[in-house]
């Protein structure tokens, strides 16, 4: 495995001020959070059952940040992602395109969205309101983040289970996991 290459950019830190979304899984419709620059926590609970905290779109909301940046997303299609249903027939129902967009705080907007059975779009809007689209948006985002999709999950990130995971493991397979993180291997 290789070592992550973080690289510093600018004059502070680059932290997202805003998330969009447009039928992103759970999330029906659109809907925005505006962010400060602050660490927050991100807690559910369900209105008829407020002991309830699960399948209310906790890591939803959070995996908006690697789907945005790299196109990354734990559904088994691409249109999965995409705000559905399966009806009483066992036919898929749901919206007919979807989108996530992140502002950062040095003004560029980062947008992938969707229209089923087409490709999904990237589109990073830079301060300027220039455009980069596509392949060209995808090696601008790492330059401006200064991560690729691969330092990304290795330096900032963790799967939803990965570190219950972990816990869990024995301890052999643990050292190996975090030998492997620290590139100690042979």
């Amino acid at each position: 495995q290789s070592r992550p290459t973080i690289k510093p950019r600018g004059n502070g830190p680059l932290c997202i001020t805003s998330i969009r979304l447009m039928n992103w899984q759970r999330f029906q419709g659109p809907h925005v959070a505006n962010l400060e620059q602050s660490v927050y926590a991100i807690t559910a609970e369900h209105e008829e059952n407020p002991g309830r905290s699960n399948w209310l779109g906790k890591s939803s909301l959070l995996g908006t940040i690697p789907f945005a940046l790299y196109g990354w997303h734990t559904r088994s299609k691409e249109d999965a992602w995409i705000s559905g249903w399966v009806d009483e027939n066992g036919n898929e129902q749901g919206e007919n395109e979807g989108g996530v967009a992140i502002t950062l705080s040095d003004g560029c907007v980062i947008q992938r969205k969707r229209i089923r059975k087409k490709s999904t779009k990237l589109a990073l809007k830079r301060p300027d309101g220039s455009f980069a689209h596509d392949d060209e948006a995808q090696r601008e985002i790492i330059e401006r983040v200064g991560l690729t999709e691969a330092d990304f999950f290795s330096t900032s990130f963790f799967v939803q289970k990965s570190i219950g995971q972990f816990v869990t493991m024995q301890p052999a397979k643990r050292q190996e996991l975090i030998s492997g993180w620290l590139a100690l291997g042979p």
